[in-house]
């Protein structure tokens, strides 16, 4: 398609899109005579696209048309809208190819077939409408994702088309999937073993990865390898905070799939070269905002069901993201790394001690002691040489790895000050620093961390002056 008339459709496409997406004209504008034609020429033959260029336009139009047939009345027309695409999905199934036979044609209809679906996923809304999806889409037409892994087991082009559908499916921005509902969790639970696959290649995959001296020579790689982590890593944070699967019958069950799934995440985290990782700005957010939704929602279980190295490592993981240029970033890494730290509070002051539990958590605090010292370092001197917004949020942290250990800040600060040239800045800085505690009683009184970070504060306004 050239290039004018391929801007055209796409204006045109988001021009409708627009249109049709605000539920106080959908129903009007599907009453058109024109928009009528438009729904019966397309709502029941399918057409699979035969242009790789053209796959994100042609998601647009069925998200328009699935809209508005789910307006007019979805009772009545959804699943029969959905039944035109039963035959296409079944021809692709019915492939008894070998993956080195699959033909290029065979490739692009399933790409084709995604993107069809991705537009469909986009146009559900409601829980009735995702039900009446759910209904027909599971678990038969599930085997298309399947069969497209076994076919194609390491295509990127693939891959990321199956991943958007996932995506997409595992949304719950309008609340469409329900926790009294059981489609959420049969959704998460069919999707497991398809997520574990492609983590599974796509950690093969990052492997492959050149050095950071030779990444300039494979710009394209680099980029692709990024993406797919973005796109898997959204998935799960989906899954994570779309509050439908209940995580701790699970465990409660010794249902370890979430378990395995979290690791083949963090696995496929420290298999691509962190050092690159600011240069893609999504999938370093991505990553970070996983982090910081499994450091607040589930510490207990990596306790539980990771050894210590695997902690460290997670930490270690957020120490990095403390030290980033995106002040979003550190926000995200000082609260999550907050969260874990209070719950290992919490946890050991309470009276009724779990025993796996504590010993996890005592293994942990001896394996790592070290860790947490480095942690405290690089947010104490943060904390005294550097501006910004996001400094601020490194307080709550702070005052966790105090709670946790006073003996953490008091060790901290001696390499942190040994660099100060100055001897009259060294001893202003460590005079600043002891009236961070002034006043302040450590427990988790909210009191007492309100006192902390006005001394913060003060901190900063009076160090600002003799602090570069």
């Amino acid at each position: 398609m050239h290039s004018g008339k391929h801007d055209l459709v796409q204006m045109t496409l988001e021009y409708m899109k627009e249109i049709v997406t605000d539920s106080s004209r959908t129903k009007k504008i599907s009453e058109l005579p024109s928009i009528q034609l438009l729904l019966k020429n397309h709502s029941s033959i399918i057409n699979l696209s035969k242009d790789a260029t053209q796959l994100k336009q042609q998601s647009i139009f069925y998200e328009i048309i699935a809209t508005l047939v789910i307006c007019q009345d979805i009772q009545a027309q959804f699943f029969p809208f959905l039944s035109q695409f039963d035959g296409p999905i079944q021809s692709l199934l019915s492939s008894k190819l070998d993956p080195l036979q699959v033909t290029p044609r065979w490739k692009l209809d399933v790409q084709s077939m995604f993107y069809i679906l991705i537009g469909i996923a986009r146009a559900l809304h409601t829980p009735a409408s995702f039900s009446y999806f759910f209904e027909w889409i599971y678990p038969e037409h599930f085997r298309l994702m399947q069969q497209t892994l076994r076919l194609y087991p390491a295509n990127l082009e693939i891959h990321n088309a199956l991943q958007k559908f996932l995506k997409e499916l595992t949304s719950n921005a309008t609340q469409r999937l329900m926790l009294d509902n059981i489609n959420g969790f049969v959704i998460f639970k069919g999707c497991c073993p398809i997520i574990a696959d492609l983590l599974q290649v796509q950690e093969s995959y990052a492997g492959t990865m050149p050095d950071v001296t030779a990444m300039a020579q494979f710009p394209e790689k680099t980029a692709t390898c990024y993406k797919m982590l973005r796109n898997i890593i959204d998935i799960l944070v989906n899954i994570m905070v779309g509050n439908y699967v209940q995580f701790g019958l699970l465990e409660l069950y010794n249902d370890n799939c979430f378990v395995l799934l979290s690791q083949l995440t963090f696995r496929r985290i420290f298999a691509t070269n962190m050092g690159e990782l600011p240069k893609y700005t999504n999938a370093e957010q991505s990553v970070y905002c996983f982090l910081q939704d499994f450091l607040k929602c589930h510490t207990e279980m990596a306790f539980n069901n990771y050894d210590s190295s695997m902690i460290a490592a997670i930490i270690k993981l957020t120490k990095l993201g403390l030290t980033s240029e995106s002040s979003e970033v550190v926000t995200m890494c000082s609260d999550g790394l907050d969260e874990f730290l209070l719950f290992i509070v919490k946890e050991r002051l309470k009276s009724k001690q779990r025993p796996r539990l504590q010993t996890a958590i005592t293994r942990f605090l001896n394996d790592c002691s070290g860790l947490l010292l480095e942690t405290t370092e690089t947010i104490l001197h943060m904390v005294c040489y550097e501006e910004g917004k996001c400094v601020h949020t490194l307080v709550d942290p702070l005052f966790s790895l105090i709670l946790l250990d006073r003996e953490l800040f008091d060790r901290a600060k001696e390499p942190v000050l040994a660099g100060e040239r100055s001897a009259t800045v060294r001893a202003r800085i460590f005079e600043e620093l002891q009236k961070l505690f002034a006043d302040v009683k450590f427990n988790l009184d909210s009191g007492e961390r309100s006192k902390f970070v006005k001394n913060f504060y003060k901190f900063k306004a009076t160090s600002a002056g003799f602090c570069k």
